[in-house]
């Protein structure tokens, strides 16, 4: 099913607000590497998109304890609850 032009440009707007949002907003796979990364993160981590991409998060944030954060994002991918 091919994209209407209404519908492009729709994405198109939702993604430049993602982009510019005024907070970090980082999009992750099952496998924990990073899809979008947006522009805050970019000014706030010194690190562009384009780098990051593709990296799995927990290589990245390495102050975060690695088991702990696996564990959260299984609770989140898995069950669809809500991480405490």
């Amino acid at each position: 099913m091919a994209l209407e032009q209404h519908q492009i440009d729709k994405l198109y707007s939702l993604m430049e607000i993602l982009r510019n949002i005024d907070v970090g907003l980082v999009v992750i796979d099952k496998e924990l590497k990073i899809q979008f990364w947006n522009d805050f993160m970019e000014n706030h981590s010194g690190s562009a998109s384009a780098e990051v991409k593709h990296q799995v998060i927990t290589d990245l944030f390495t102050d975060v304890p690695n088991d702990w954060f696996r564990k959260k994002l299984i609770q989140f991918f898995c069950y669809r609850i809500k991480p405490s």
